[in-house]
């Protein structure tokens, strides 16, 4: 085995790891929150994840570039929760002791990615949700909980189902909340 991921020969002349992360940092700067400017810092971010979770590579369950592409794509959903998570209403999503760096991104001007919903109405959105969670059977209910955090494929992974599994199983959980007034209008 190759002590790094790194340096993996690939049809477009740099390294596999290299390309792939080069491709899908340029595709996220620019959006979903990040700035323009931002490739370098996504791809720096990215290829430090890759190195981290090289040691759990084993040749004989796969290829390497199926391996860079699950963690890279498992890290690129990690980044665009967070940035989801700065856009939310602080006050519900970010601890105190994260106050002064929401301040720093402008969070605290009570305009940028903000609801326009009341704090009464969030507060009751989230009781009704907690209503539904609970009438959910145990299995739906935990993934429900883990897709507060994860993103599906994460969810998928750590409880062992197929991706096609979960997202009929997600689709249960939205017939669910539609069926309790919470759906598309």
């Amino acid at each position: 085995m190759n002590d790094s991921p790194f340096g993996h020969a690939h049809k477009h002349g740099d390294c596999y790891a290299t390309w792939f992360i080069r491709r899908n940092a340029t595709a996220l700067a620019g959006k979903y929150g990040f700035n323009e400017d931002e490739a370098d810092d996504i791809a720096q971010d990215l290829s430090l994840h890759l190195l981290r979770q090289w040691p759990q590579y084993e040749p004989a369950k796969g290829k390497v570039t199926t391996f860079i592409q699950n963690v890279v794509n498992g890290k690129i959903c990690e980044l665009l929760r967070d940035q989801r998570r700065l856009k939310r209403d602080y006050r519900s999503e970010i601890p105190f002791s994260e106050a002064a760096k929401a301040a720093e991104y402008g969070l605290l001007d009570g305009v940028r990615g903000q609801s326009d919903v009341s704090d009464q109405q969030r507060v009751e959105l989230r009781l009704d949700c907690d209503d539904i969670l609970a009438t959910l059977p145990d299995d739906l209910r935990e993934i429900a909980e883990r897709l507060k955090e994860q993103c599906p494929l994460a969810v998928a992974r750590e409880l062992g189902i197929s991706p096609t599994t979960l997202r009929r199983r997600m689709a249960e959980l939205r017939e669910r909340f539609a069926a309790a007034g919470y759906g598309d209008e």
